[in-house]
């Protein structure tokens, strides 16, 4: 979490790899507090005191569940129905103090309390709150938000604890650095499910985000369902080449623009139309969904990949260097 000083003091005064990584690290550590805390306000809204939130968000992911996770789901859901309100202001009070640890925290003993704390968190979010993410429901997928957000909290969580040396990215294979090519190639792979090529397939999981939304919202998003009813071969076999060529070219360390507009371009549709901007119109929304904090865990290599086309831009290219676009 410390900041290192500047190694390199040569002539453009260019600033070491270790202090540009503890840089990130820290922007990471305050953006992913920052989401806490906005989880914590979100859960302030006023249709989250009422039993209406349990049946409208956590009642849905008990349907094509194993029996053990069903049955779990189920237990929360009655177990917090007679006191929601009460259970309501702890969600509230753990999600701040988590965030407010992450954000404000000076001293290294405080922020890796907020860090910890997040990864405790997260385990009973993501078991009582999202069923673990849909992933054993057998129709999960990226469209609606799986594996689910608050896992993804728990990653970038556990990635913050690490050492330094599992932030240098000169490794073969770094899980800090490589987590959103396997995120994006996992999500390419769910595609390939039968459900996906037919009518009701992509169209469904569009329809029943689209449902929820205020009507002036679902005049923007109504498109998409039509478009995936009509034509479900061609619209998963775009989604599944855009997902597995991001993939692809940050799995061999050669992400270039292209790579990083292709996955803005898919993030940015997917959380609008398949995750309605995170619920954010409904009165219901708990979290942001999966694609803002996928944004955040592509961070570290993508400012890393920046420094190093910086790095090699001024000094003079060798005949024959591959260009950073492509």
């Amino acid at each position: 979490m410390e900041c290192a000083t500047p190694l390199s003091t040569d002539a453009g005064a260019r600033i070491s790899p270790t202090f540009r990584m503890s840089r990130i690290k820290d922007l990471m550590r305050r953006a992913l507090g920052g989401f806490w805390i906005l989880d914590g306000l979100l859960q302030l809204q006023p249709r989250m005191f009422e039993t209406a939130m349990l049946h409208t968000v956590m009642e849905p992911l008990v349907v094509s569940q194993p029996l053990w996770i069903a049955n779990t789901v189920s237990w929360a859901i009655r177990f917090m129905t007679p006191h929601v309100v009460a259970w309501n202001l702890v969600i509230v009070a753990v999600e701040l103090l988590v965030g407010s640890l992450m954000v404000f925290g000076r001293q290294r003993a405080i922020i890796r309390t907020g860090l910890w704390l997040s990864i405790g968190w997260t385990a009973v979010v993501w078991l009582f709150g999202e069923g673990l993410g849909g992933i054993l429901t057998g129709s999960a997928t990226v469209v609606s938000g799986e594996p689910g957000a608050v896992l993804l909290y728990g990653w970038m969580a556990a990635m913050l604890l690490l050492s330094d040396r599992h932030w240098q990215f000169g490794t073969r294979l770094n899980a800090v650095r490589d987590a959103p090519a396997v995120f994006f190639g996992l999500a390419a792979l769910q595609q390939t499910a039968p459900l996906f090529w037919t009518p009701m397939g992509l169209a469904s999981q569009f329809q029943s985000t689209w449902s929820l939304e205020p009507a002036f919202f679902q005049h923007t998003m109504f498109w998409a369902v039509v478009l995936s009813y009509d034509h479900p071969v061609t619209v998963n076999l775009v989604l599944i080449l855009g997902l597995a060529f991001v993939a692809w070219r940050l799995a061999t360390r050669r992400a270039g623009r292209l790579a990083y507009i292709v996955a803005g371009v898919l993030m940015f549709m997917l959380w609008w139309c398949g995750q309605g901007m995170g619920a954010i119109f409904t009165g219901f929304s708990t979290d942001p969904n999966t694609m803002p904090l996928l944004g955040l865990m592509m961070v570290p290599g993508y400012l890393t990949r920046q420094a190093e086309i910086e790095t090699s831009s001024s000094s003079v290219r060798p005949a024959g260097t591959r260009s950073a676009l492509f």
